[in-house]
């Protein structure tokens, strides 16, 4: 296929300048996965990934939340686990730092993991609200919404099964461990 032929979209379908026609089965081009760089795309690839980064910097200097009044819990929840995993993270960095004593300055010990934390607890905030993954977020609390949750009455008896079988399994195995050494005594093949 050569790059001066005229490509037009026409209900999903797709009709080259040489009256080639060519049809996804689900709209997509039909050689989205033959060449090229992702879709049968006319601009080179590095040309698409920095127009990637430039969308990805660009949208973590924004300011605003993302569909604010949707998923907020999901995103409050996500957002919390990945600022305490950050700050322990920096937590860690500290005592790491501290642990070089009098090599280490205070601004350097101190200074660099707050600066650390701050950029870091931005980019988790605005990680939790790009639109790619605020989306999913969003799906995610909707899902969550579907689910039928037991009641407190079954989630007593639910959870007494689960844990008596975890004990009788773990009795159960404890029994073969048991017999499989002492048969292994009485056969002379293992000796403690």
């Amino acid at each position: 296929m050569a790059a001066a032929q005229a490509v037009r979209f026409f209900g999903g379908g797709l009709v080259l300048g040489d009256g080639e026609q060519g049809r996804s089965s689900i709209g997509r081009a039909f050689a989205s996965k033959a060449k090229g760089c992702e879709f049968d795309s006319r601009r080179p690839c590095n040309y698409i990934r920095s127009i990637a980064v430039s969308t990805i910097i660009e949208e973590f200097l924004r300011v605003g939340v993302y569909k604010r009044s949707q998923g907020r819990i999901v995103r409050q929840v996500t957002f919390a686990a990945l600022a305490l995993t950050l700050l322990i993270g920096l937590w860690k960095l500290v005592w790491m730092l501290r642990g070089f004593g009098a090599s280490c300055p205070t601004w350097l010990c101190y200074g660099l993991p707050g600066v650390l934390a701050v950029v870091g607890l931005w980019a988790v905030y605005r990680s939790v609200n790009l639109p790619a993954f605020a989306d999913f977020l969003i799906a995610v609390e909707a899902e969550m919404n579907k689910v039928s949750w037991p009641s407190r009455g079954e989630l007593v008896r639910w959870s007494v099964v689960v844990i008596l079988m975890i004990f009788s399994i773990g009795l159960l195995l404890a029994a073969f461990d048991v017999f499989w050494i002492w048969f292994f005594k009485l056969i002379g093949v293992y000796s403690a």
